[in-house]
């Protein structure tokens, strides 16, 4: 386990320890390393929301 995983687990022991039952994250768009490394932990994409910049 990397230092990413690494930090979920403690994310997902201290969400737990405080009594919740969700853990949400947001990742920005089309960081596939960070979406494989929460799917690969067992989270699941809820909302995907893309957008385009409009030109100045």
């Amino acid at each position: 386990m990397g230092y990413g995983g690494a930090a979920m687990a403690v994310g997902e022991r201290a969400t737990l320890a405080g009594g919740d039952s969700v853990l949400m994250f947001s990742v920005g768009g089309g960081n596939e390393v960070a979406v494989n490394l929460r799917t690969s932990a067992g989270c699941h994409v809820i909302e995907e929301v893309r957008s385009i910049g409009r030109p100045e």
